[in-house]
C-alpha cells in the first residue's frame, strides 16, 4: 500500500485509544446515512484505490487470528475509503465487518444491522457477486441474530454454502455450513431433524473442507450424538482430540472457545452443575461474543454462577452472585434489541436470581414466563430446561404436584428435542 502512495496499518498491536479515535472519525464520516444511501454511493473507479482496498482485505483476514487489534482499525480504514472514493466489492467486507463491530463490541445492534443491509445491497450490484458468500457469512452469522430470530438465518446460511461452492470459495462455504449447524442446534430444532441430517450429509459428501471447518463441525456432531445417547465409533474424535489437532494446525483460540461453549452446554443440559461450575471457574471472566454461540455461552455462565451461589453461603455465595450479575447485565442489555433469542433466557435468569434472593412469588412468575416464551419462540431445549429447573425449585419448596407437573413437561420437551440420553437420566 505504501508503494501505491497509500497509508498502511502498523504491524503491531493497536492501542484502544487509536481504535476509538478511528471509530469516531468513521462514525462522523458516515453520519446518518441509511443502508440505501450507502449502497447508492458512486462505484469506485480509481485502480490505485481498488488495489489498496483489496490489500486491506488480505490484511483484515490475516489480522483476526494473529493481530486481533488490527481488525477494527482495518475495518474503519476500509469504510472511510469507501465513503470517500466510492464502493466496490471490497466495500461488502468493510460494511459487514463494521456491522459486526457495532453489534458485538459497541452495543449498537440496530446500527450494525443497517451496515449489514448496506453490504447486502452492495453485493446485489453488477460485478460484486464474488463477495456474496462472505457477506452472507458475516451478516447472517454475526449481525442479524442480535435483532431478529435465529431461525431466520438458517436458509440464508445454506444459500451462502451453495454459493460458496459454486464460485469455488470452499473455505467460506464451509464456514456458512458450520454456523448453520450451530444455529440449528441452538434454535431448538429437533436433534434428529432433517435439516441437521442434511448438514451432516453435506459434510460427509464434500471432501474440500479446510481443517478448521472439519473440526468446527465435529464439535457439534459430538454434542448431538451425546445428547441423543448414540455411542461413539472407533477412532472418532473427542473434544480433547479436536483441541490437540487444532494446536498442530493453526491458532486455536476460536476453536477452544467453541469447545468450551459446547462443553458448558452439555454439562448444564445434563445437570452436571459441579463440573459446569469448575469449567466456569477455570475460564475466568473471558467473554465470548459475536456469533450466537457467544450470547448463549454468556447466558449459561450466568446461570451456572447463580446455581453455584444458591448452593454455597457467605462470601462464596456473594462472589458467585457478583460474577453472575456481570453476565446477567450483558444479557439484559442485549435483550433490548428484541430479537426474541434471549427473552426466555433473561426470564430464566430472573427466576434463579429470585430464588437466590428468596423472592418466591417472582421466581414462580419468571419460571412461567421463561417456559411460555421459550415455547412460543421455538427454543425446545430451553423450554425443557426451564421446566426442569422449575421442578427442582418446587421440589425444594415441598410442592409435589407442581414438581411432578413440570418434571413431566421437561421429559416431554427433552424427548421431542431428541435428547434421549437426558430423558434416560431423568427417568
Amino acid at each position: 500500500r505504501r508503494k501505491l502512495g497509500l497509508s498502511a496499518p502498523p504491524n503491531k498491536p493497536v492501542s484502544t485509544i487509536s481504535s476509538l479515535t478511528m471509530y469516531l472519525r468513521t462514525k462522523r464520516a458516515l453520519g446518518r446515512r441509511t443502508s440505501e444511501e450507502i449502497a447508492s454511493l458512486p462505484i469506485l473507479a480509481d485502480k490505485r484505490q481498488i488495489m489498496g482496498q483489496r490489500m486491506m482485505e488480505f490484511i483484515l483476514t490475516g489480522s483476526y487470528p494473529s493481530q486481533p487489534t488490527l481488525f477494527p482499525l482495518c475495518t474503519f480504514l476500509m469504510v472511510n475509503a469507501s465513503l470517500r472514493y466510492g464502493i466496490n466489492a471490497s466495500s461488502c467486507e468493510a460494511f459487514s465487518n463494521f456491522g459486526v463491530i457495532l453489534s458485538a463490541a459497541l452495543g449498537d445492534p440496530q446500527r450494525g444491522r443497517e451496515m449489514g443491509k448496506a453490504a447486502e445491497l452492495i453485493i446485489a450490484k453488477p460485478g460484486m457477486s464474488q463477495k456474496k458468500c462472505r457477506t452472507i457469512f458475516a451478516v447472517h452469522g454475526f449481525i442479524y441474530h442480535w435483532t431478529s430470530s435465529l431461525q431466520a438465518t438458517l436458509d440464508p446460511l445454506l444459500e451462502g454454502y451453495r454459493i460458496g461452492l459454486d464460485i469455488g470459495d470452499n473455505e467460506c462455504a464451509g464456514w456458512c455450513l458450520g454456523l448453520r449447524l450451530a444455529h440449528l442446534f441452538y434454535s431448538g430444532r429437533p436433534l434428529c431433524d432433517s435439516a441437521v441430517a442434511d448438514t451432516i450429509a453435506l459434510h460427509v459428501d464434500n471432501q474440500h473442507w479446510d481443517k478448521y471447518t472439519e473440526l468446527f463441525l465435529q464439535i457439534y456432531f459430538i454434542a448431538i450424538k451425546k445428547l441423543r445417547g448414540l455411542e461413539s465409533e472407533d477412532g472418532e474424535r473427542g473434544f480433547d482430540d479436536i483441541i490437540k489437532e487444532a494446536n498442530i494446525n493453526f491458532d486455536t483460540k476460536t476453536l477452544n472457545r467453541a469447545v468450551f461453549a459446547i462443553q458448558l452446554e452439555l454439562q448444564v443440559l445434563m445437570g452436571e452443575w459441579d463440573q459446569a461450575e469448575k469449567l466456569v471457574s477455570e475460564d475466568g471472566d473471558a467473554k465470548v461474543a459475536g456469533p450466537f454461540a457467544g450470547v448463549r455461552c454468556t447466558f449459561l455462565k450466568s446461570l451456572v454462577c447463580l446455581k453455584a451461589a444458591q448452593s454455597s453461603s457467605g462470601i462464596t455465595s456473594w462472589k458467585w452472585k457478583r460474577r453472575a450479575l456481570k453476565s446477567y447485565k450483558l444479557i439484559r442489555g442485549w435483550e433490548k434489541a428484541k430479537s426474541g433469542n434471549t427473552t426466555h433466557a433473561l426470564h430464566l435468569l430472573n427466576a434463579e436470581l429470585a430464588v437466590l434472593e428468596f423472592n418466591y412469588n417472582r421466581a414462580q412468575n419468571e419460571y412461567k414466563s421463561a417456559i411460555a416464551v421459550a415455547a412460543r419462540n421455538g427454543f425446545l431445549q430451553d423450554q425443557a430446561l426451564a421446566n426442569e429447573l422449575a421442578s427442582a425449585y418446587f421440589d425444594r419448596r415441598g410442592l409435589d404436584c407442581s414438581r411432578d407437573r413440570h418434571l413431566e413437561a421437561a421429559i416431554n420437551c427433552y424427548s421431542e428435542w431428541g435428547a434421549a440420553a437426558k430423558v434416560r437420566l431423568i427417568d
